[in-house]
């Protein structure tokens, strides 16, 4: 049961994108790059504004930032976004989570950007990051970030009816695969490291998934950060909504 759970995961179900409801990504310089063995689709809007990085969560893919993305190439900011390794029209991985992290941390120190964008679990790759490295950026957004590894384990776990003691098993297992100490990585731990950027934090109200308290705390251990909570939305269709992105383009704007 441990080695079912555990493989669960490491393999995220990929889904199909949804019908699009613009030209947006017709219109991107689509990019196959090459990153520990995997061909990794890359997605760019070139423009004369600030660049921008996208990371999307787990599960997630780049056209769930359709929205977002259209109005910032129309606001004429230079867009860059990928489908993560397993995720969307991207090469399956067998160390899924190591390949994502590790390739959000190669955009993060080897590309020229000024702000960053997060779904989800893409706080987590950037949040490490930005911890261990000094990288120049202006600003960051994350939407419904979540915080603690072991609570994002414990929540998954939920959802599908796992033991404490197959939990336990997981965790161990992780820590032996990828070298690193689970009960030690959350997102509020490594952005207080971070005092030189500031942040924007948008959640939803009704989020079931992440619930709004891990924001809440992220954002209380993070100095020059501030949290806007949009009321009656969930986890997904956050991303969706006009009030997101009315409060993405003002913060970027101010």
């Amino acid at each position: 049961m441990a080695n079912h759970f555990y493989h669960q995961l490491n393999n995220p179900r990929i889904k199909k994108a949804a019908l699009s409801k613009s030209n947006i990504f017709l219109r991107a310089t689509k990019k196959i790059v090459r990153f520990n063995g995997l061909d990794i689709v890359t997605y760019r809007w070139p423009g004369k504004n600030r660049k921008v990085l996208i990371i999307h969560g787990w599960e997630g893919r780049a056209t769930n930032f359709e929205s977002i993305i259209k109005e910032l190439v129309n606001q004429r900011f230079d867009v860059t976004i990928f489908d993560a390794p397993s995720h969307g029209s991207s090469a399956k991985s067998d160390t899924t989570m190591k390949d994502f992290g590790e390739f959000a941390q190669h955009l993060l120190k080897s590309t020229d950007i000024d702000y960053v964008i997060t779904h989800s679990f893409g706080a987590v790759p950037c949040s490490f990051t930005l911890s261990e490295n000094d990288i120049d950026l202006k600003k960051i957004i994350f939407i419904a970030p979540p915080d603690h590894f072991t609570d994002w384990i414990n929540d998954v776990a939920r959802l599908i009816g796992i033991n404490q003691k197959i939990i336990n098993i997981t965790l161990e297992k992780f820590k032996k695969d990828y070298d690193m100490n689970p009960y030690e990585m959350s997102v509020s731990r490594w952005i207080k490291n971070v005092n030189n950027i500031e942040g924007l934090i948008v959640h939803g109200e009704k989020d079931k998934i992440t619930p709004l308290e891990r924001a809440i705390n992220v954002n209380n251990n993070w100095q020059g950060s501030r949290l806007k909570v949009i009321p009656n939305i969930g986890h997904f269709k956050i991303l969706d909504s006009k009030n997101t992105t009315s409060e993405i383009l003002n913060y970027l704007k101010d």
